[in-house]
C-alpha cells in the first residue's frame, strides 16, 4: 500500500511507502497549477473510482479542469469517451461525474445524507424520507438505506440531470 500526499505549495503529488520512504514524486497538470489554497489547504482533491480501483486529482472548485489519473507512470489527463470508462461515474462532493461523457450531474437532493459508490458499481445513500411510499410523511428519526443498482445507475443519473436541467 502506498500513501498519496498532495502539496499545493510544491504543486507535487509524493507517493510514500508505508515505512515513510519517499518512492516517487510526481509533477501536477499544468491545468491544476496555480490554484490559490483555501485559508485551510487547497480545492485540489484525490478521489477514487471504486469499480476500476483508478486513482485521480482533480480541483472540486473547478472539475471542468478535468481529471488526472494517477497511474504507475505518473499523470495523465484523462481522455474522455474511452470505452472502459462507459457507465462509470466518481461520486465526489455530492456530485457524479461521468467519466465517459465529460459532465457533472448535481445531486441536489437536501434528503439524501450520505452517499457511496461501491466496487461492484451500485450506489447506496440514506435518507430519512421512505422511497418506497412517496405519499409517507418524512421521520426525522427514520432512516432509511436505498440501493440502486449498477444497470439501474445510467438511468437514475440521467433522471438527476433532466431533473437539474
Amino acid at each position: 500500500m502506498m500513501i498519496y500526499i498532495y502539496s499545493y505549495k510544491s504543486q507535487k503529488i509524493y507517493i510514500i511507502s508505508q515505512n515513510l520512504e519517499l518512492i516517487d514524486t510526481l509533477e501536477i497538470g499544468d491545468g491544476l497549477k496555480n490554484i490559490p489554497p483555501e485559508k485551510w489547504g487547497s480545492s485540489v482533491q484525490f478521489v477514487l473510482q471504486r469499480e476500476l480501483g483508478e486513482l485521480f486529482l482533480y480541483n472540486s472548485d473547478k472539475p471542468e479542469q478535468g481529471f488526472y489519473r494517477i497511474s504507475d507512470t505518473g499523470l495523465e489527463r484523462l481522455e474522455y469517451g474511452q470505452a472502459k470508462y462507459k457507465n462509470k461515474f466518481i461520486l465526489a462532493n455530492g456530485n457524479f461525474y461521468d467519466l465517459y461523457k465529460e459532465r457533472v450531474i448535481s445531486n441536489n437532493n437536501d434528503e439524501v445524507k450520505q452517499m457511496v459508490l461501491n466496487t461492484d458499481g451500485n450506489y447506496y445513500f440514506t435518507t430519512s424520507k421512505d422511497l418506497s411510499d412517496p405519499k409517507k410523511k418524512v421521520d426525522e428519526k427514520n432512516i432509511y438505506l436505498t440501493k440502486i443498482n449498477k444497470k439501474s445507475l445510467p438511468a437514475y443519473i440521467e433522471e438527476l440531470n433532466e431533473k437539474n436541467n
